[in-house]
């Protein structure tokens, strides 16, 4: 490999390895604004119940992070390379990984509901609209719209009918 080629490899490797630590930096602060949430609302005493739960994501993550690195150290070029550019792209899976832990669960009390980092009361949602065979719109009386799994968007609604329900019992 002539030197040209090796200096135009670490400058890619540089430019990977950047971006992959922004990635790292936002689904981080994803996961950190997601367990902020959780700890805030049990501090104010609410207890707030798992209603949906999905780990599928992060076993396919998982799987692909052990695939990917052992693909890439059997790819061309420097095997130190091979090495650091497995690294990164674990790394960069592994933050896919924080941000399927954070989607992969919806958490719900008496009046709110945690999906990702967000945290929102039941009385905010107008209603829901299906986008396509897998995905609902929530949409808010602050004109905003979550998007979410069709099963979160079930389960939210059977949440917040069984809240009704015991409010009115």
């Amino acid at each position: 490999m002539t030197t040209e080629t090796s200096t135009i490899n670490w400058l890619l490797i540089g430019v990977t390895a950047a971006m992959t630590l922004f990635i790292l930096f936002v689904r981080g602060t994803e996961f950190y604004s997601h367990r902020k949430l959780l700890k805030e609302l049990t501090e104010k005493g609410e207890k707030p119940t798992v209603s949906y739960k999905n780990y599928n994501s992060l076993y396919a993550y998982s799987i692909m992070a052990v695939v990917v690195f052992v693909a890439s150290l059997f790819m061309g070029g420097d095997l130190f390379e091979r090495i650091v550019m497995s690294i990164i792209f674990v790394v960069l899976i592994g933050s896919e990984v924080l941000s399927a832990y954070v989607h992969a669960h919806l958490y719900t009390t008496s009046k709110e509901y945690i999906y990702g980092a967000t945290l929102d009361r039941y009385r905010s949602i107008k209603g829901y609209e299906a986008k396509g065979k897998r995905s609902t719109y929530i949409l808010k009386l602050n004109k905003e719209k979550s998007l979410v799994p069709n099963e979160v968007a079930e389960a939210l609604k059977t949440t917040i009918e069984a809240h009704k329900k015991s409010k009115k019992a």
